[in-house]
């Protein structure tokens, strides 16, 4: 009698987990956008963006492309990325009366991307997802002086292009029908290349994610 327990147990376990895994990986399609912290790194910048604190936002797509891996999506996403910092640069004397003088420096990076992730359900409303997106990576650098918080002199303004790779990783909860929240991290590298500002703008991110999917 124990060991038919037992085994019903166990049968009744699966039957669970398995209900809980197509209700967690079922979604076809996928609506999410995310945002949060991202620290920069740029190899030989002669300023402050050798290191920096910023922020990114990313909107994406995904979907389910063979109903008999559930667990394998495909999926487009932009993110943006932004980076500032300024600094005193001095003061503009003209007697009776000085000018404090700010120097900047800021940069954007946007990522249109493919995406390749699969997704594991841990239980009924639980799962966590792995992948890597690739695309371009177009950076925007630009430098000057602020007088008064307004810009007076823009001595630098440079866009280049690149390539981007960056692995990600998932964790997610199924708060309704449709709707997911969850958190999420990667790690981005890029060849981005601004010449004596710098290069190899790579970035890490952790963040918070909002999803509605179908």
């Amino acid at each position: 009698m124990d060991r038919m327990r037992v085994v019903v147990s166990t049968i009744l376990y699966i039957v669970v987990v398995t209900a809980g895994t197509s209700v967690a990986s079922a979604q076809r399609t996928e609506f999410a956008f995310g945002i949060g912290y991202s620290h920069l790194s740029m190899d030989d910048a002669p300023g402050e963006m050798d290191q920096q604190d910023g922020g990114r936002f990313e909107g994406r797509f995904s979907w389910r492309p063979f109903d008999e891996r559930p667990q394998l999506r495909f999926g487009i996403g932009v993110g943006f990325s932004y980076y500032y910092d300024q600094s005193d640069a001095g003061n503009i004397i003209s007697p009776p009366f000085a000018f404090g003088v700010d120097s900047f420096e800021s940069l954007s990076i946007i990522t249109p991307e493919f995406q390749v992730s699969w997704r594991q359900p841990m239980s009924e409303k639980w799962w966590i997802e792995g992948g890597v997106g690739i695309g371009p990576a177009i950076g925007y650098y630009s430098a000057g002086d602020l007088i008064f918080e307004d810009l007076f002199d823009e001595d630098v303004s440079e866009t280049e292009v690149g390539l981007g790779i960056r692995p990600f990783l998932r964790a997610g909860f199924r708060g309704g029908d449709n709707w997911r929240w969850g958190f999420e991290g990667s790690y981005q590298w890029t060849d981005i290349d601004f010449g004596r500002f710098g290069r190899d703008p790579d970035e890490w991110y952790v963040g918070l994610f909002m999803a509605f999917g179908r």
